[in-house]
Formats: structure tokens, C-alpha cells, sequence
């Protein structure tokens, strides 16, 4: 009787202990998707659906979303559209298998998906390094798609045993081994994660990187790949400065250029009013001070045909306008020399202080005259 009551005793305890591992093993929550249609590059176009994952967690609620192909998850359109159908379906992951149920009504659907790990994901993963993978974690793994295969091929790379935030991070931002093989093989070799992920956060491709190398920068960093792009200096606008007639320029200029405007659009339109061969440096200086083209033709305009480029950053920087010029035109100053008109603006000799001058010295007081009257504080 004892022996009995032992065995019934172990049973309970054995099917308590499958209970356990099987509420272990599970995780619930909410669904929701809206069908959309994409447009491919080819013409057609392809039906797609945003799922969204809702779920209580510790910390309080949880949501990750992903678009997938329709036939990912093998719902048929009719259900899809229909004014109301109920569903059941999956969504597969290497790592485990959302189970999913609930209603489908005119394109908009929502559920209760059970999420359940795969064994043999945290057996082999485990195997690899990755011991103790709880539900929590293999969820995330899950959701962010981190396959073994992901990991293998890493790991051939000489990216091995990497934390698991790491692996979701390479994943999230698309560092996968086709990536890094391609980054490899154009001479970024072991390269970290963080300037990885901060490659592919920036968009440094593989063809990006190629083609820079290409125009004559083989030797750039992640670092300098990264500022690149972050201030958008891409082969598009290396080649443009280089077909206007510019001289291969550093990195250092190039990045300049970028941050301050120097365009090819903005070189162009200097060389069709007759700056040609100007340096670079003039060209960040006339970006710096606001030297644009429309300021040079209402130079060009005032009978200025070709100040030089020293000249037009002097003018701008004091503040001599075309229509300054204008005002000395209109009272009998012609063809003012560069370095008067700046003079000028700098004793702060105004057309109405002038013309105060006129009235008692004349109109052909001189311009030297005028302004030895504003410094001594001549009105009249």
C-alpha cells in the first residue's frame, strides 16, 4: 500500500513538474495586423501584413512589430477580406513557433498568439556557447530572428561567442555574415561590433564602400566611413565636384565641403558667372561669409563685373550691399572702389549722412573727405 501511495505520489509530482515546464515554456498575448499592398521594383506588387505582438511582461506591457509577406504566414486573401473570418495560423522563427488565432474583418485582423521555444534552438544554441537561454530571451532571439545559422556564420568570420545583446544588435541593423564577408574582402577586417552596427546605422554599404575606394580612398576606416556618410558625402557628390574641374580633394575637404555647403550645383553656378579655378578653401570661405551667387550678379548688376573672391568676402563681410551701391550711384558716385565702399560701412558713413555733407561741401566732395567728416563727427 505504501509502495503505491510512493508511485501515485512520484506520478503527481511528475505530471506537476510537466505542468510547471509547460507554463515555463509559454508565453501569451495579443495580436493585431493590417494588410497593406507594396509596390515592387519589378512592377508588380506583393500583399503584406504588419503584425503587431502585445504581451504583459515584469516590467509592464510589451509590443514588437514586424511586416511580413502574406504567405509567410499562409493566410489566404479571401479570409484576409472577407467581412468576418476566423483564423488560425503561424509564424515561424528558427528559434521557436507564434501560434496565432483570433478574426480577420476586411483587412484588419487581431488575436491571441501563444509563443513557444523550440527545444532543439536551446539545446544547440547552448552547444554553441549560449547556455541557459530562459523564455524571455529566446522571445527576443525570436522576434529579432537570431538563427542558429546567423550565429554559424558569424562565428566562421571570427565573430564567435559574441554577448547575446550583440547578436540581436548585429541582426536588428542587418550586420549579417553576407555584410561583414563583403566588408572583409574590400579590407575592413576585424572590424568590432559597434563600428558594424554603426556602418550599417549610417548606411555604408558594401557597394558604398567599394565605390569610395574606387574614387580614390582606399584606405578610409569605419570611422571615417561613418562621418562620411553622416555628413552625406557619397560618390554622387565627389564625382560632381570632380567633373566641374576640382582637384582630388582630402577627406578632411570633402567633409568640409558637406558641412558647409560647397554643392556641385554651388561651384557651378560660380563658374558660369567667371569663378573658375577657384580653391577650396575660397569656396568654404565665400559659404562661410554668404557670398552665394545672387550676390555676385547684384554685384555684376551695379557695374562690378569680376571683384575677386578676397574682394566679395570682404564686401559681405562688412556688409556692403548692392543696393549700398545703388544709394552711391544715386548721388553721384560711380565705379566706387572695393576697399572704399568698404570703408564706408566700416566709419558707418550712411547715404543720409552724405547727402547732409553734399548740402554744405558740395557734390563733388570725395569719398576720403566724407569719411574724415563722419570719424571727426561732422554731421553738416
Amino acid at each position: 500500500m505504501k509502495t503505491n501511495r510512493a508511485v501515485l505520489a512520484l506520478g503527481v509530482g511528475v505530471f506537476l513538474l510537466a505542468l510547471d515546464g509547460r507554463a515555463e515554456t509559454e508565453i501569451r498575448g495579443l495580436w493585431t495586423a493590417h494588410c497593406s499592398s507594396w509596390r515592387l521594383d519589378s512592377g508588380g506588387r506583393v500583399a503584406m501584413i504588419e503584425l503587431r505582438l502585445e504581451r504583459a511582461t515584469a516590467s509592464g506591457r510589451s509590443e514588437v512589430g514586424e511586416t511580413l509577406a502574406q504567405g509567410d504566414l499562409g493566410l489566404k486573401t479571401e479570409d484576409l477580406q472577407a467581412p468576418s473570418a476566423e483564423v488560425r495560423f503561424q509564424w515561424a522563427r528558427d528559434a521557436c513557433t507564434f501560434g496565432m488565432e483570433g478574426t480577420f474583418k476586411s483587412g484588419e485582423g487581431a488575436g491571441h498568439f501563444l509563443f513557444t521555444p523550440s527545444a532543439q534552438y536551446i539545446t544547440d544554441m547552448a552547444g554553441m556557447g549560449y547556455p541557459g537561454i530562459d523564455n524571455e530571451m529566446a522571445f527576443r532571439l525570436a522576434v529579432h530572428d537570431v538563427a542558429r545559422s546567423f550565429v554559424r556564420d558569424l562565428a566562421t568570420l571570427g565573430y564567435e561567442h559574441l554577448p547575446i545583446e550583440q547578436l540581436m544588435s548585429l541582426k536588428i541593423h542587418g550586420a549579417d555574415a553576407a555584410y561583414v564577408r563583403g566588408l572583409q574582402g574590400l579590407g575592413l577586417k576585424k572590424l568590432s561590433v559597434d563600428n558594424l552596427i554603426a556602418l550599417r546605422i549610417h548606411g555604408a554599404s558594401v557597394d558604398y564602400v567599394r565605390q569610395m575606394q574606387g574614387l580614390g580612398f582606399p584606405q578610409l576606416s569605419a570611422d571615417e566611413l561613418v562621418t562620411f556618410r553622416i555628413h552625406g558625402v557619397d560618390p554622387e557628390f565627389v564625382k560632381g565636384l570632380r567633373d566641374l574641374g576640382l582637384p582630388a580633394q582630402t577627406q578632411e575637404e570633402l567633409v568640409t565641403d558637406r558641412i558647409h555647403g560647397v554643392s556641385p550645383a554651388f561651384v557651378k553656378e560660380l563658374q558660369d558667372l567667371g569663378y573658375r579655378g577657384v580653391t577650396n578653401d575660397v569656396l568654404v570661405s565665400f559659404r562661410i561669409h554668404g557670398v552665394s551667387p545672387a550676390f555676385i550678379r547684384d554685384f555684376q548688376a551695379v557695374g562690378y563685373a569680376h571683384p575677386s573672391p578676397e574682394e566679395l568676402v570682404t564686401l559681405r563681410i562688412h556688409g556692403v550691399s548692392a543696393d549700398f551701391v545703388k544709394s552711391l550711384k544715386n548721388l553721384g558716385y560711380d565705379k566706387v572702389a572695393v576697399r572704399d565702399l568698404v570703408s564706408l560701412k566700416i566709419h558707418g558713413v550712411t547715404p543720409e549722412f552724405i547727402e547732409r555733407i553734399q548740402q554744405t561741401a558740395g557734390k563733388g566732395v570725395g569719398i576720403d573727405t566724407i569719411v574724415s567728416d563722419k570719424i571727426q563727427g561732422k554731421e553738416s
